[in-house]
């Protein structure tokens, strides 16, 4: 009897581990744990297991995916493959890629709470609700350039979010309807390298922040941005705070659609927003203050903004600050073939070489006083003024 329970005991400690490992596996995915390589066929099955309504199958290495079992549409089945170790996680992988499918198919969000760094990242993923229960989150503590530890991701480990090993900027990717809220009074997000952006998100239509305060901990300057996001749609920033000492305060590329309401961007060194190829942007009942910049103030090309109730005060822009080059034109507003609509704002005690660059906006009951701007700006905006008021006659 006692033989058979020494032999049992061991084989009962060795089995039961793997069980829970096996357990937690199916109930979430663990954003730092490196996922087992899956073949074709387990990611197949486990996308009829998930959506039965579906109809799917392989074709030389491509998911396809019909609504109809007719018309088929293929999948990046190589980000599916590296997203699907966990069944749970699975699921929101292939939500996303359905969602850019544009198969027209529509999924429920779901609201969770987080109070911590690790939770925050655990739960990025598509159609999610997240609430910073929380006053301040910590990003990336002693961080070491390219060097292996807790969060230092690559995009093999997790489908929704890595941390890039040279720079430590959290990037999160494909992930369609999610909304950070912070707390009221603004959760605090800090990055402690200012190499890096704060938080930059790419592929993230109908994108949500509100409540939240983003900067890095480094002391001024930095070298990387607050808030980047690229290739995305229908993005809404609320009742936040962008400051330094980021190069940027809020930088859009290739966003088609966005409301930037209630934000005060402030304390950033290269500029405060920046627009490239950015379409139907909207900044009201905002505040741009305190910035020194070595390049214009807000920098737009190829983009179409438009600003109503802002407030642009108490900037300066520099002439020299390594390693960015000296910027001689640079202007308050700098816009190159883009379209700028600027209405019941206000632009004072600002000191750059002059009003615009290279293009102009169009300002309607907008202010423009104590500005240390030379005399063939001022010239320049007066001219505006008159033939805007010789048009509405």
């Amino acid at each position: 009897m006692k033989a058979t329970c020494y032999l049992i005991i061991p084989l009962l400690a060795a089995i039961l581990p793997a069980c829970i490992d096996s357990a937690e596996a199916e109930n979430g995915f663990r954003p730092w744990t490196r996922p087992e390589k899956l073949d074709d066929p387990q990611v197949l099955k486990r996308a009829r297991m998930h959506f039965p309504e579906l109809t799917w199958k392989l074709d030389e290495n491509r998911l396809m995916v019909s609504l109809n079992q007719t018309d088929f549409t293929d999948l990046d089945l190589d980000y599916v493959s590296k997203g699907c170790a966990y069944s749970a996680y699975c699921k929101s992988v292939l939500e996303s890629e359905l969602y850019y499918a544009n198969l027209g198919l529509t999924f429920p969000v779901e609201t969770v709470k987080v109070r911590t760094t690790e939770d925050f990242l655990q739960e990025i993923r598509p159609n999610r609700r997240i609430i910073l229960d929380v006053d301040r989150l910590d990003l990336v503590e002693n961080f070491r350039r390219g060097a292996e530890q807790q969060f230092l991701t690559s995009p093999e480990d997790t489908p929704f979010f890595y941390i890039e090993p040279h720079h430590g900027s959290v990037i999160l990717f494909n992930v369609p309807n999610l909304r950070i809220e912070g707390r009221e009074g603004n959760t605090e997000i800090v990055h402690h390298v200012g190499d890096s952006e704060v938080l930059y998100f790419t592929r993230a239509d109908n994108l949500t922040l509100k409540n939240v305060t983003l900067y890095h901990s480094q002391p001024y300057p930095c070298r990387g941005g607050v808030l980047n996001v690229v290739a995305s749609k229908n993005v809404t920033i609320l009742d936040s705070e962008f400051r330094g000492s980021g190069v940027t305060g809020i930088h859009l590329e290739k966003v088609d659609g966005a409301l930037i309401e209630g934000v005060r961007i402030t304390d950033n060194n290269l500029s405060a927003l920046i627009f490239e190829e950015s379409t139907r942007v909207l900044i009201r009942n905002s505040i741009v203050e305190k910035n020194t910049t070595v390049m214009s103030l807000m920098w737009s090309h190829d983009s179409n903004i438009e600003m109503e109730n802002v407030i642009i005060r108490d900037n300066s822009g520099v002439d020299t600050w390594p390693p960015y080059p000296v910027d001689p034109e640079k202007a308050i507003m700098g816009w190159h073939n883009s379209k700028v609509t600027i209405r019941n704002s206000r632009i004072e005690n600002n000191k750059y070489h002059r009003l615009f660059s290279d293009g102009s906006a169009q300002l309607i009951n907008t202010v423009v006083r104590k500005n240390g701007l030379p005399g063939s700006a001022w010239e320049e905006f007066r001219k505006q003024e008159e033939e805007k008021k010789r048009f509405e006659r």
